[in-house]
């Protein structure tokens, strides 16, 4: 058992001693995500289009259907796991993500509150779209049960380069972007966004580990969410205009992320 310690310790020497960093271990990927995932070194391969040369992607039909969780992980300051899993296309999920997108306090932003006729189509396009994951965010065992899940929020997470936004800055193939909606209105608030904002980051660096940055876009006005990205080591480059809103253009850079580890 030591010896199996020392090889996979961060300063493995024959004669000890050995030690363990915070983001060493947070980077142990199998210990969040899916069974059978990979993550390991990888060489950059392109493929090329018409408008540009992108990233070659497993396809996202690999991943776990819903509600099968592609990560997880334990809040100890709210004795519960944040969990993310594959945004379904059920009569339930549709009715959340409709009661969601209707919220005056979400529409505020996103500005696409619209019939649940008009949703389904919406929530198509993002199926449709190749460089789009709609996830589900959830916690589990909030109120003690640990196979009771509650979720809360629906997040988008797209590759820039295929995204409006890429044409705002030097992207990089494998740069991510993140789109966020917090749904539920008992799940808000700091100690909330402590544990799910993090994990969200946490999860996208271990799942390509040639993504170097995250893109976040708020609209300029919504100084609680950028507040909150700064915090976790999100900064802003640029307020660019997008047409239908000018954003904050915040990049996460993923040594800085680790260098703080914020998990």
């Amino acid at each position: 058992m030591l010896q199996a310690l020392q090889n996979l310790s961060s300063n493995n020497t024959p004669s000890g001693p050995f030690t363990f960093t915070r983001s060493w271990w947070y980077q142990s990927y199998n210990l969040y995500a899916y069974d059978k995932s990979v993550n390991n070194a990888k060489t950059e391969q392109l493929m090329t289009t018409e408008k540009s040369s992108l990233p070659q992607r497993p396809a996202q039909s690999a991943l776990p259907s819903p509600p099968n969780p592609i990560y997880e992980r334990y809040i100890p300051h709210l004795d519960s796991y944040f969990c993310l899993s594959i945004f379904g296309n059920s009569d339930p999920d549709i009715d959340l993500l409709h009661t969601w997108l209707n919220d005056p306090r979400v529409d505020q932003f996103w500005k696409d509150a619209a019939t649940r006729e008009e949703h389904v189509k919406w929530l198509k396009v993002r199926y449709d779209a190749s460089h789009i994951l709609p996830v589900l965010g959830s916690y589990r065992g909030t109120a003690g049960d640990k196979s009771i899940y509650e979720p809360f929020a629906y997040y988008e997470i797209y590759w820039v380069a295929e995204d409006k936004i890429g044409t705002f800055y030097s992207v990089k193939p494998y740069d991510r972007g993140i789109h966020m909606l917090v749904g539920s209105s008992d799940h808000r608030g700091p100690h909330r966004v402590k544990s799910w904002l993090p994990s969200l980051a946490h999860y996208i660096f271990n799942d390509e580990p040639r993504t170097e940055r995250i893109v976040s876009e708020p609209d300029c006005r919504n100084s609680k969410m950028i507040s909150y990205l700064e915090s976790f080591g999100f900064k802003k480059t640029a307020e660019v205009d997008m047409g239908h809103k000018v954003a904050a253009l915040m990049i996460l850079d993923r040594d800085e992320f680790w260098a703080k580890c914020p998990l």
